[in-house]
């Protein structure tokens, strides 16, 4: 029985992923600079994830803060993804499917070589067409010799942009992980004369501290500190503006 699966590689042993995008058609350069100088977000060339010793995926190029869900299901669509239709048992010619100069190349790279050394295998995403009623990508793969189709739902998957994978938390903070807690500011410092305003975890209770002279150490309730913590939790980044 033939195995469906899009890249028939164990993901839980690759230490990289890197997708490159438009690897034949790469605006022209005068079309780029219109679109930084309108504010138009730009598609990276390239999108590159490590593997860290937690098990997770994070953004290596460009660095930045990644938002831990999308990365993985990134990868779990890669390996486990699969394949819609096989189109040709032995690839000819590539350039009819477009992949000579695919649209996507996504590399797996793992240590999987001769005694350990990095292998790298590689999905080809290719031209679009119509299948009845439905879209589909031609793709191949360096580990099988045929040319198949992947759905566009998996082809959006892996076609994502940059901001898809951010981190889009404000703080990175866990609920019930901070010890201590400092507000400053203009209308913190007209509230307080001047002094920040600071809290500290003792066991299971807030207390706040001694700021204004004359003052003293006095409990917080503490889901008047937690509440607050919360809210913060809760913000979300809507647009990266600037990097």
């Amino acid at each position: 029985m033939r195995d469906k699966r899009i890249l028939p590689l164990d993901i839980n042993t690759a230490t990289r992923i890197d997708l490159r995008f438009n690897l034949g058609a790469a605006p022209p350069a005068a079309e780029l600079a219109k679109a930084r100088a309108l504010g138009l977000p730009i598609k990276q060339e390239r999108i590159s994830f490590l593997r860290d010793s937690t098990g997770n995926w994070k953004l290596t190029e460009p660095v930045r803060r990644t938002d831990i869900g999308g990365a993985t299901y990134l990868a779990t669509i890669l390996s486990g993804g699969q394949m819609n239709s096989i189109i040709e048992e032995k690839a000819g010619n590539l350039a009819q499917y477009g992949l000579d100069k695919p649209q996507i190349r996504a590399e797996i790279t793992s240590p999987s070589g001769p005694g350990g050394a990095a292998k790298k295998d590689e999905l080809l995403i290719g031209k679009m067409l119509k299948d009845g009623d439905k879209e589909v990508f031609y793709a191949m793969t360096n580990l099988r010799p045929h040319v198949f189709t992947i759905l566009r739902t998996v082809y959006d998957q892996v076609n994502q942009d940059l901001e898809y994978y951010r981190n889009r938390y404000l703080f990175d903070f866990e609920l019930g992980q901070p010890k201590s807690l400092e507000l400053s500011g203009t209308a913190v410092a007209a509230y307080a004369a001047g002094a920040p305003l600071r809290y500290d975890r003792r066991g299971e209770n807030w207390v706040k501290l001694a700021g204004m002279p004359g003052t003293k150490e006095s409990p917080m309730k503490e889901s008047q500190v937690e509440n607050f913590l919360s809210g913060q939790h809760s913000v979300r980044i809507s647009a990266f503006t600037y990097d």
